[in-house]
């Protein structure tokens, strides 16, 4: 087999991520001049997590009229083919590395970059007195700090991508910027050690979703959905509609997870039970889910004695929350937010390493695809006053987070 040779190959921004964010990230970065631009999508095609969504309700915002998910998407994907943004498909970014600009790392409870922490005493006083807030307790403590004072030369800080694909075999990157738009992942069983054997039949409801709406398969006839968060919501519809038989949906809080117009057009409209501080306790089943048993939890959290129930199914989907997909960040130093999960960023989307910015659901979760959009535009045009910074070699000016 003949081994491909490593493609290397410069740009000014380089997007992580082809779904909704990186999309409006791109076409925005356009729009303020920086067309040397390369998006990487790990999927056979550009649209996200939107290609699957067929229901209506977005664009309300952005387009002032309300689109199907894939509508939505090919508005954005038709500006980037018109507008000869390049992109490749089906590639994996695997690493995410910086070449002469400072890391990030972990100092204690705080995030400090490393360059500068023989200038701060032990009480968060820089030592050259340029400046002087104090490191406190907060989670989370900014100081406006100018990048030139740590003396590093901008114009050859590249970031050095690493990606694959079944065309280019390895390619190497080197980019001014980088924009983060991986997006969000669903949280599945084994991050919610439910009791049972493990049997088929379990899914998450965007698997499901994709199942139904993309591959044409219907995964069962009798199904629980466990947690109630908008796309169990619209599978709990969307599964009724093709036929099943949607037992009930079990939400562990004592309010609903989803929008209420979720609520109502996919619940209550088809008569759907809602089952409020209730969870699934065990699952039943060998080679294929039988049933599972439910329960109403206490205050804490915890099952009550004599409230266990046993129903039978032989699906269970889950939509039990939502996780950004932060791997190739903390790789390349990127500091975490401990509550959201996704990285820190500035007024700019930029995180706490220069020149990387970051939008979407990659760092925080959003109900609605058009905020996805408006906080991708605004990262598409500061990334686009960097580069423009590097090339006029004018002052830029950051937040490092400590």
């Amino acid at each position: 087999m003949e081994q491909k040779e490593e493609v290397v190959k410069e740009v000014d921004l380089a997007i992580i991520g082809g779904g909704p964010a990186g999309l409006a990230v791109a076409v925005e970065a356009w729009k303020h001049g920086v067309k040397d631009i390369l998006i990487l999508e790990r999927e056979i095609e550009l649209g996200g997590i939107l290609q699957q969504c067929i229901h209506t309700g977005f664009g309300l915002k952005v387009f002032g009229e309300e689109l199907t998910g894939p509508e939505y998407a090919e508005r954005f994907i038709k500006q980037v083919e018109y507008l000869g943004i390049e992109f490749k498909l089906d590639t994996m970014v695997i690493d995410i590395s910086i070449d002469k600009i400072p890391t990030v790392k972990n100092i204690g409870d705080k995030f400090i970059d490393k360059s500068i922490i023989e200038e701060i005493d032990i009480d968060g006083i820089v030592s050259d007195g340029t400046t002087s807030n104090r490191i406190t307790d907060d989670r989370i403590a900014c100081d406006r700090i100018n990048y030139d004072r740590i003396n590093h030369d901008r114009t050859s800080g590249y970031k050095i991508i690493t990606a694959v694909n079944k065309k280019d075999g390895l390619i190497r990157l080197k980019a001014k910027t980088v924009v983060l738009a991986m997006g969000c992942r669903e949280r599945t069983r084994g991050a919610l050690n439910i009791p049972g054997t493990r049997p088929a039949g379990i899914f998450t409801a965007g698997t499901a979703q994709r199942f139904v709406n993309m591959e044409g398969y219907l995964p069962g006839k009798k199904v629980v959905i466990l947690g109630s968060g908008d796309i169990g919501l619209i599978m709990a519809r969307r599964m009724t509609l093709e036929g099943a038989e949607v037992k009930m949906v079990c939400e562990l809080m004592s309010y609903p997870g989803g929008l209420n117009r979720n609520i109502v057009q996919c619940l209550n409209d088809f008569n759907i039970p809602l089952k409020l501080n209730y969870t699934v306790v065990e699952i039943h089943g060998k080679k294929r889910v039988e049933g599972v048993t439910i329960a109403q939890v206490d205050n804490n959290r915890k099952p009550i004695t004599g409230t266990y129930e046993y129903v039978k199914c032989d699906t269970l989907l889950l939509s039990v929350g939502l996780i950004p997909e932060n791997e190739l960040s903390i790789e390349a130093g990127v500091a975490i937010d401990p509550i959201t999960l996704g990285p820190i960023v500035n007024e700019s989307m930029e995180t706490s390493i220069e020149g990387i910015f970051a939008c979407g659901n990659v760092v925080h979760v959003h109900d609605l695809v058009d905020r996805v959009t408006e906080e991708a535009m605004l990262a598409g045009r500061s990334a686009g006053r960097y580069i423009h910074s590097i090339r006029d070699k004018k002052q830029y000016k950051s937040m490092i987070y400590i």
